[in-house]
């Protein structure tokens, strides 16, 4: 019974490690308009992303956040 139990925990340990990265890869994709809805993000983040996302395109959090840093490191002219 022991080996059993062993076993089926040594089971879990080894799918566990194999779906972690396929966690880790996969990112939920949202639209413009629910980052804007987003309590996340502060009024001129929004106005950012209002501005430069695209409509009906699907972006990640990453990539959101990626406009607004690129957006706010951009030397004015």
């Amino acid at each position: 019974m022991k080996e059993g139990n062993g076993k089926q925990l040594a089971d879990v340990k080894a799918t566990s490690t194999q779906s972690a990265p396929v966690v880790e890869e996969t990112q939920g994709t949202f639209v413009k308009e629910q980052f804007l809805a987003s309590a996340k993000y502060s009024h001129q983040d929004k106005d950012v992303l209002g501005a430069l996302l695209e409509d009906g395109r699907l972006y990640t959090a990453s990539e959101a956040q990626q406009v607004i840093e690129d957006f706010k490191n951009k030397e004015a002219e």
